[in-house]
């Protein structure tokens, strides 16, 4: 039994209020006397039942719905309703449909978008302008819908973001800047030392002139490029990493079957890591990994399944890294850590990975995340690793538990 008091995980996550109600919910699933003996069936049943999930699409209506005021029901609104309110809203805010492409219907693009359980950030973004919401409303569906960090300010198209809501501006604002920050000269001398006030960004930034200062300070200064690299760095420190446990654990199985066969860590491929961490996942006769929609956490955690096709496109530089990429090698690298207890464990991956996310210029573990609260789960649990695997296994069975 999990004997959750002596954790003090609250000290490494976000002190917000829904944070804690979930924090609170997945101590009540592991510290169950039963745990130990169900713990994949009661880690897929509390992903797939007891997790908040707000749709996307239902909260846009929602968010619409409000925005209209007093004077309508919201079950007399159709999905058409929405769409002209969406489609004059953009209209009207002259904001583009989507972000470097063209949409050639964007009604139907509309349409897809109320139909969406969840979406990217960008799109978050874009609909930030063409709805011309507030800093709060956008922040309430980045960390509350999508379940993901709030603005990144220290990501220079975010910034800009975050102040054209918080003023209020128009997308072509926001291009304009982005323009500068493109263009922009280091300035000789900057008048606010923004290394030391990176947290209270809001009180320091109240013009365009103290925004355009800050865009050339992350450009010269902060450096986000470097910063980048520096995350990919980590990837590939843990992709050795995962190779050399793969590798052992494969060299255990052939000391066993007696074939004197002897592994290397580099004949470890992409398709090795895959077929550890899916090996849960059924494949098609393809021999691709079978599509996410089937899987009964497809609401939950749709895009976040390390496919061999990713790893190669990262380890090729041809994707742009996320943190799901660092926090999943950085979970099978400590789920193979087993000269510790179970809190003891996860500990030692928390404080790793939020270090690790910290310099990468990325927030720390977020538990209100479905995905990161499903490997922090599978920590506790007796052998991580076939638990994370037994979980995605349930999740295509068709039986409802």
């Amino acid at each position: 039994m999990i004997h959750w008091d002596d954790l003090t995980l609250e000290n490494s996550i976000k002190d917000y209020e829904f944070t804690k109600r979930v924090f609170s919910q997945m101590k009540q699933v592991v510290s169950r006397e039963d745990f130990i003996d169900q713990e994949a069936e009661e880690i897929f049943a509390y992903l797939k039942d007891q997790m908040e999930m707000i749709s996307f699409g239902d909260y846009l209506r929602r968010f619409l719905f409000h925005q209209l005021g007093e004077g309508i029901a919201f079950s007399d609104l159709e999905t058409s309703d929405y769409v002209e309110i969406i489609f004059e809203s953009f209209e009207r805010n002259h904001a583009p449909f989507s972000f470097g492409q063209d949409v050639v219907n964007p009604k139907k693009h509309i349409r897809r978008w109320l139909s969406k359980d969840i979406v990217s950030r960008k799109t978050i973004f874009v609909l930030g302008f063409g709805l011309s919401m507030t800093e709060k409303e956008v922040s309430d569906f980045l960390t509350k819908v999508i379940k993901e960090e709030d603005f990144r300010r220290t990501d220079p198209f975010e910034a800009v973001c975050w102040y054209c809501f918080h003023n209020q501006l128009p997308y072509k604002s926001a291009m304009e800047l982005l323009h500068y920050y493109e263009t922009g000269s280091c300035p000789k001398k900057f008048v606010t030392n923004w290394n030391e006030v990176m947290d209270i960004l809001s009180l320091h930034i109240q013009s365009k002139d103290a925004l355009r200062e800050y865009l050339m300070y992350l450009k010269y200064i902060y450096k986000k490029d470097e910063i980048i690299s520096f995350a990919y760095v980590n990837f590939e420190r843990l992709y050795r990493q995962c190779q050399e446990l793969i590798c052992d654990l494969y060299n255990k199985v052939e000391e066993q079957d007696e074939t004197g066969k002897v592994y290397e860590p580099e004949d470890i491929r992409e398709a090795d890591i895959e077929r550890v961490l899916c090996s849960g996942i059924p494949y098609t006769k393809k021999g691709n990994l079978e599509k996410i929609s089937k899987s009964l956490l497809n609401k939950h955690i749709s895009s976040h399944r390390m496919s061999r096709q990713r790893l190669n496109n990262l380890m090729h530089h041809k994707a742009t890294l996320e943190r799901f990429d660092l926090i999943t090698l950085s979970f099978l690298v400590c789920s193979q850590i087993h000269d510790v207890d179970e809190e003891e464990r996860l500990m030692i991956f928390l404080d790793q990975t939020n270090a690790m996310l910290v310099k990468c210029d990325m927030d720390e573990l977020y538990p209100v995340n479905a995905y990161e609260a499903f490997v922090m789960m599978c920590l506790l649990s007796f052998d991580p690793l076939e638990t994370y695997s037994a979980v995605w296994e349930l999740s295509y069975s068709q039986e409802e538990l």
